[in-house]
């Protein structure tokens, strides 16, 4: 059965986001219903100005004198059809990419927005999850806190662990903490940003007293609203909205006094306290009233701490730049002395040069060579000396490792990486990439002969390293990892069997890979090298599911997307919270994920991606080299 899927999407003076929003999700094909609720916007409005989606629904609550994000999205999820709930704020939508297969395919939906500017408020649920924990707590007023008390009584629910939606998966429109304080009222001026965050940090802090004090359930009254039979619009039932005790109201009174006045003026919270509440008034239903007076003192306190504040900041400038001067002079020196090095190597008392020092000139060599296109042979007798004398790789591993540092004639790199292949000297994992570099260049230049060649050499590199049980179990870092090395041979190989049309070698290759990540191997790599490795996993993943789409069996595609389901849960591990890699493996994994996942829909609820062709549409993803003749491979093999 097909759940549908309804937005909705709450917006009170906030017209500009909402019309350009609304215009990226009536773009997006995957939805049942858009369900907009105007919440009292000043000027109402008008559902001629929004797109003409049949989808998308207009609702208005009259009355509201203020911003109750809690009231306002359990009103909203209410009037919502579907039995899935996607949360987006009005300046907020999905991106093309996003695909509800990665979270409609099985079990409850319970994925939570991830990232900066906004994205952390949205989320996906299912409407019974949503229901059976009662919410959002209307008690909670404001910006801030709410998103993560529902997370947190999901949680504790005990039938879910929230997933996070992908960064890229959202768009968001930034602006300023301005908006978010006071939506409708003005609030431009002097400390304006200063006394918005102050209101942002004291709500948030106050709604944790509410959670805390006040736990929300499915068992609590919620607000009611009835419609208005002439004009359609909603208003609240009189003495329906949820109401604080007594007690947890003076509390909640005293510590948002406290916050904001402590956090706009810049001093402590117990001298707040003492202070009558005439000077420092506490909140009223307009919000805090600042004197003229205090503006004085909230300018006062600034201009008494702005020379501690620029003598920081200038002790830190000139800590950094005294750093990168260091580092520029020491730069400096050492390729000067390099080019001298570089000149003295072919005087007839070389030998009186320290070893270091003919290394440096070597080195130095080298790079002038590659950048004025000297011949290959030259280049690879500096490159052997520098291995067999000085023991030195760092040159092989930026040929390696580093494109723009290659020769830029594609013959010259050929050259040079058969003769490094070939060379016994050169450590095996370096040969080893030195072939896969070769791969990827024969695909490149659509270089047949060179790539029939190369795939009996990476066939028994794969097979070397699959016949020796440390490769599963390596602990080795980035490029000098067995099993990264496997999956990188792996992938090299299987695009030249399909650039040569070698279908029998493909599908030997599949299986391989899929016997190979059965047992999950990276879960017991290094951080680092589990998470790199990503993308290269889905790339063989993605050429198996094309073979097993083909053979139309179903068995081997739901086997495939079990394993990417693994693999997006391995992306988004805590030990892959700080990865330092530049590629974006979290995305790749997400959009191989839910192309392979409409290999296994009906046509007709596929995205418009796959309508034609969704066989292609894995395959031109699992691609690390587009090129027409690929292309045209995988149009042949598909069919």
């Amino acid at each position: 059965m097909t759940r549908r899927l309804s937005i909705v999407t709450v917006c009170m003076n906030r017209r500009e986001h909402l019309l350009h929003s609304a215009q990226q999700v009536a773009a997006w094909p995957h939805h049942q219903e858009h369900l907009i609720v105007d919440w009292s916007s000043a000027i109402p409005i008008d559902r001629r100005d929004l797109p003409a989606d049949s989808r998308l629904r207009l609702l208005r609550v009259e009355g509201e004198r203020g911003w109750n994000l809690a009231r306002a999205y359990n009103f909203a999820c209410a009037q919502a059809q579907g039995d899935c709930l996607f949360k987006l704020d009005a300046d907020c939508w999905p991106e093309p990419q996003l695909h509800p297969l990665q979270w409609l395919h099985a079990g409850p939906v319970c994925q939570m927005g991830s990232g900066p500017d906004g994205r952390l408020g949205q989320w996906v649920l299912d409407r019974d999850l949503f229901e059976r924990v009662g919410g959002f707590n209307e008690l909670m007023q404001g910006y801030g806190f709410d998103d993560k008390d529902l997370k947190a009584r999901l949680i504790a629910h005990g039938q879910v662990q929230p997933q996070p939606l992908p960064l890229e998966a959202l768009g968001v429109l930034r602006h300023s903490v301005l908006l978010r304080a006071e939506p409708g009222k003005a609030v431009a001026g002097v400390g304006a940003v200063q006394r918005a965050q102050a209101l942002k940090r004291t709500s948030s802090l106050a709604n944790r007293l509410v959670a805390a004090a006040c736990p929300w359930s499915a068992s609590r009254p919620r607000s009611r609203y009835r419609q208005d039979a002439a004009t359609g619009h909603w208003q609240l039932e009189p003495g329906s909205a949820p109401q604080l005790p007594d007690a947890v109201r003076r509390e909640w009174l005293r510590l948002r006094r406290d916050t904001f006045w402590s956090e706009l003026l810049w001093v402590p919270a117990p001298l707040v306290r003492q202070l009558p509440p005439r000077l420092l008034p506490v909140a009223t239903g307009e919000g805090f009233a600042i004197r003229p007076w205090l503006w004085l003192l909230w300018g006062w306190q600034r201009l008494s701490w702005a020379p501690l504040l620029c003598l920081l900041a200038c002790f830190r400038n000139t800590a950094s730049g005294l750093r990168r001067s260091w580092q520029g002079v020491r730069r400096s020196l050492r390729q000067g002395l390099a080019v001298g090095c570089r000149w003295l190597l072919d005087a007839p008392l070389v030998w009186l040069l320290p070893a270091r020092l003919q290394e440096l000139g070597l080195k130095a060599r080298v790079d002038a060579a590659l950048r004025l296109g000297q011949p290959v042979e030259l280049i690879w007798a500096d490159l052997q000396q520098l291995l067999r004398q000085h023991g030195s790789e760092a040159v092989l591993h930026r040929l390696l490792f580093r494109r723009g540092y290659r020769p830029r004639r594609p013959a010259d790199q050929v050259a040079l990486f058969e003769a490094m292949a070939a060379d016994v000297a050169v450590p095996e994992v370096l040969r080893a990439y030195a072939r896969i570099s070769l791969a990827y260049r024969s695909l490149k230049d659509t270089n047949r002969p060179l790539a029939q060649a190369l795939i009996p050499a990476l066939n028994a590199q794969v097979q070397a390293l699959l016949s020796d049980p440390d490769s599963l179990r390596c602990q080795r870092s980035n490029r000098r990892n067995r099993f990264k090395l496997l999956v990188s041979s792996l992938t090299a190989l299987m695009h030249l069997q399909l650039l040569v049309g070698e279908q029998s070698g493909l599908q030997a290759s599949a299986d391989q890979l899929l016997a190979l990540l059965e047992p999950h191997p990276w879960l017991g790599l290094p951080a680092d090298v589990a998470f790199r490795l990503l993308t290269n996993t889905c790339r063989c993943l993605g050429m198996a599911a094309l073979l097993a789409w083909r053979l139309q069996n179903r068995d081997r595609l739901q086997a495939i997307l079990l394993l990417l389901d693994a693999l997006q849960r391995e992306a988004w591990a805590d030990r892959h919270r700080h990865s330092a890699a530049q590629e974006n493996h979290r995305a790749y994994v997400a959009q191989m994920r839910w192309r392979v996942a409409a290999l296994l829909e009906p046509v007709a609820e596929r995205g418009v991606l796959q309508q034609e062709n969704p066989g292609l549409a894995v395959g031109l993803w699992a691609l690390n080299v587009t090129t027409p003749a690929l292309e045209r491979r995988l149009e042949a093999l598909l069919s």
